[in-house]
């Protein structure tokens, strides 16, 4: 390996190590994604682990997170009103495939 890819690797998993130590679910979804990742780490410590999350696109049957946000706020006539526990930033699918391929070839 050439010394790029060792550095890339110790950053993988650096990384992956950081975020299993971070890691404290607080129901049953986020325990199976907690396990799932924590396996997928100790089978391959050098996977590289993607967290997106509200994921749009262009969706002919518009369906998409926020479409679905946009209509129910116009069609009622109010304001956009969310829960403030859930944090998150939309994430438009193109972009994510884009750039999971991007890191994947690196």
């Amino acid at each position: 390996m050439i010394p790029h890819d060792e550095h890339l690797k110790a950053a993988r998993s650096e990384a992956n190590e950081s975020l299993a130590a971070r890691s404290h679910p607080i129901n049953v979804y986020g325990r199976s994604k907690a396990e799932g990742e924590k396996r997928l780490i100790e089978a391959d410590p050098d996977a590289l682990i993607i967290r997106g999350n509200w994921s749009f696109w262009a969706d002919k049957f518009e369906k998409n997170f926020v479409y679905q946000l946009c209509k129910k706020s116009i069609s009622s006539g109010s304001t956009f009103k969310y829960v403030v526990e859930q944090i998150g930033c939309p994430t438009y699918s193109r972009d994510l495939a884009e750039w999971t391929s991007k890191l994947y070839k690196l």
